[in-house]
C-alpha cells in the first residue's frame, strides 16, 4: 500500500517538529483562567515529548508535558497536503497523574506494531535491514518522536529522538549510520518501551540537576 507519509530525515525531522509544535500552540484554547494557568505551566514544563504519527496521509500531532501537577496531553489531528502538515480537526486535551501508554497508543495510527504495549525483556539490539528507501516508499505508517529534558537555567534541552516506519506489518527503527540511513527491525512494543525509557531518563536528568547545589 503506497501512501503519503509524514516521514523525513536529518534536519527535516527538526523542521516537522517545529511545525507540529506551532500547530499545537495555535490550537490550544486560551479561554478560562484556570485552564490558562495550567497550560502556561505546561508550556514551560521540564519534560516534554512530541509525537507525529501518520498513515495514509492522515495523522496526529501529540504534545505530552510533565509538570508538578501531572501530565498534559494535547493532540491535534492533521493531514498531509502537498508535503505540508495542516490541522484537520479539533484539538483534544487530557490530564493524568502520569503518562499512560494506553491513552497515548490510541492517538497513534491504528497499526499493531506501533500501538503494542511494552514487554519486559523483549528488546534486543535488533536486526539491520537494508531497505532501498528507509524513510519513504511504500510504508503503512510512520512515527517520529522527540523527548526533551529542559534543565532550569540551561538554554538548550537534552534530547532523545526516534523515527519508525511500518512495512508489511513489521516495525523498523530508522538510524543514521556511516553517513546514511538504515532500518533496524524491532519487535512490536518497542515504541512503548523506548518512550517509557526516554521519559524516565528525562525525569532523572531534571532530578539530578535540581539536586546539585547552586553554584
Amino acid at each position: 500500500m503506497e501512501s503519503q507519509q509524514l516521514t523525513m530525515t536529518g534536519s527535516d525531522f527538526e523542521d516537522l517538529l517545529q511545525q507540529a509544535n506551532q500547530i499545537l500552540a495555535d490550537a490550544v484554547p486560551q479561554d478560562g483562567e484556570s485552564l490558562a494557568a495550567v497550560l502556561a505551566e505546561h508550556m514551560s514544563a521540564p519534560v516534554r515529548a512530541t509525537m507525529v504519527g501518520a498513515a495514509d496521509g492522515l495523522g496526529m500531532l501529540v504534545r505530552l508535558t510533565q509538570a508538578a501537577d501531572g501530565a498534559l496531553i494535547v493532540a491535534q489531528p492533521v493531514r498531509d497536503v502537498e508535503g505540508r502538515t495542516v490541522p484537520d480537526g479539533s484539538v483534544q486535551l487530557s490530564f493524568a497523574p502520569s503518562p499512560n501508554w494506553r491513552e497515548l497508543a490510541e492517538l497513534l495510527p491504528p497499526v499493531a506494531a506501533l500501538r503494542a504495549p511494552a514487554v519486559q525483556g523483549q528488546y534486543a539490539d535488533g536486526r539491520v535491514v537494508v531497505l532501498p528507501d528507509p524513510a519513504g516508499g511504500e510504508v503503512e505508517a510512520s512515527l517520529h518522536l522527540r523527548v526533551e529534558a529542559w534543565v532550569p537555567g540551561v538554554e538548550t534541552p537534552k534530547v532523545w529522538a526516534r523515527a519508525w516506519v511500518v512495512r508489511d506489518g513489521e516495525l523498523f527503527d530508522l538510524r543514521h549510520r556511516d553517513g546514511g540511513l538504515v532500518a533496524v527491525q524491532r519487535p512490536a512494543g518497542s515504541v512503548a518501551a523506548e518512550l517509557e525509557w526516554a521519559l524516565a531518563g528525562a525525569v532523572d536528568v531534571i532530578a539530578g540537576a535540581l539536586a546539585k547545589p547552586a553554584q
